[in-house]
C-alpha cells in the first residue's frame, strides 16, 4: 500500500521551506526523508511523532498527512 504525502510536503514547505532543512530537523538524512516520501521505506513511529511536533499537526489530523492512502491513477502516470 502506498501512502499520499502531498499534504506532508505542503506543510514542509509552509514551516521549513525545505525538504533539506525538515530532514535536518528530523534528525534524518534527506536522503531517507525523500525515501519515506516515495514509499520506498516506511516512516517510523517516532519520525511521526517529531514530525507533528515539529510541523504543528494537530493529533486528529495526522491520518491525513501520514495515512492518506495513494491514488491508484496518480501512481500508473
Amino acid at each position: 500500500m502506498c501512502f499520499n504525502y502531498d499534504r506532508l510536503l505542503e506543510r514542509v514547505f509552509e514551516v521549513f521551506r525545505d525538504k533539506r532543512v525538515f530532514a535536518i530537523k528530523m534528525q534524518m538524512a534527506e536522503s531517507v526523508l525523500i525515501s519515506r516520501i516515495e514509499n520506498k521505506t516506511q516512516f517510523r513511529k517516532e519520525e511521526i511523532d517529531r514530525a507533528v511536533i515539529l510541523l504543528g499537526i494537530e493529533h486528529k489530523n495526522i491520518s491525513e498527512y501520514f495515512f492518506a492512502i495513494e491514488n491508484d491513477k496518480k501512481r500508473s502516470n
